[in-house]
């Protein structure tokens, strides 16, 4: 497993009012990054 934004899943843990969704939402658009980064 490639971990793509440490830094996010840090600003998730020390920030609990960040709700599941937006967590989500941020791996979502890390991971179409990499797929992004990947196909080039």
């Amino acid at each position: 497993m490639v971990n793509l934004a440490p830094t996010e899943y840090k600003k998730g843990d020390s920030a609990p009012m960040v709700t599941g969704q937006e967590q989500l939402q941020q791996v979502v658009q890390a991971l179409k990054e990499w797929m992004k980064s990947v196909q080039k």
